[in-house]
C-alpha cells in the first residue's frame, strides 16, 4: 500500500528556481533499516526508508513500495534480511529483476550501493549498519559470564608472570 514513506523528497532545489536538482544523501538517523533510492519508475527520484525486514515492491497497492512504472509487475520482487545479509529475490515477474546488471532468478545477496533494476524503474539498495547504533561495550555493560571469563583470563597471566619469575629465579642463582 503506498503511504506518505512515497513521499519523501530525495532532491532540494537551490536559490535560483532555474539551478538543476541536487541529488541528496538520505538521512539514516532513525529506525530505518536501510533506504531505497527510486531514480526512475514513475514519481521521479525519491529516497524511501525500509522499515521492515521484508519488503514487497511492486505496481500494486498492497505492496510496501508501489512503483508506478508500467513495466512493473503488481507483485514484482521482494527485499528480504535474513541472518543479517539482505537479499533481492524476484517474485515471478514478466519484466524481471536484475542487480547491477544481473538477472535474478532466484534470492541474490544485495550488496550497499547496489542497483536494483525492475522493468524499467531503478532503484539503489543502501542499507543501514545497524553495529552504529549500538553503545560502545564497557566493562560495565558486560553479561556477568564474560566478566568472569575475563577475570579468570587476568588471573591466567598474573600466574603466568609469577611461573616466569621464579623459573628465572631458579636459572639466573649461583649454585
Amino acid at each position: 500500500m503506498e503511504s506518505a514513506l512515497d513521499e519523501t523528497p530525495a532532491t532540494t532545489r537551490s536559490a535560483s528556481a532555474f539551478a538543476p536538482a541536487i541529488p541528496t544523501i538520505p538521512d539514516l538517523r532513525g529506525p530505518a533499516l536501510a533506504t531505497i533510492l527510486i531514480r526512475s519508475g514513475g514519481k521521479g527520484q525519491r529516497a524511501v526508508p525500509v522499515n521492515h525486514s521484508v519488503t514487497r515492491l511492486g505496481r500494486g497497492p498492497d505492496n510496501d513500495l508501489v512503483l508506478a512504472a508500467p513495466s512493473v509487475s503488481l507483485a514484482h520482487a521482494e527485499i528480504r534480511l535474513r541472518d543479517g545479509v539482505w537479499l533481492f529475490g524476484d517474485l515471478e515477474s514478466e519484466a524481471g529483476s536484475w542487480i547491477d546488471g544481473t538477472k535474478v532468478t532466484e534470492p541474490f545477496p544485495i550488496a550497499p550501493g547496489s542497483t536494483l533494476q525492475l522493468g524499467d524503474a531503478t532503484l539503489v539498495f543502501i542499507p543501514r549498519d545497524r553495529a552504529a547504533d549500538l553503545p560502545v561495550a564497557s566493562p560495565r555493560m558486560m553479561l556477568p559470564e564474560m566478566r568472569a571469563v575475563r577475570r579468570s583470563r587476568a588471573l591466567w597471566y598474573v600466574l603466568a608472570v609469577i611461573a616466569l619469575a621464579i623459573a628465572a629465579y631458579f636459572i639466573t642463582r649461583p649454585a
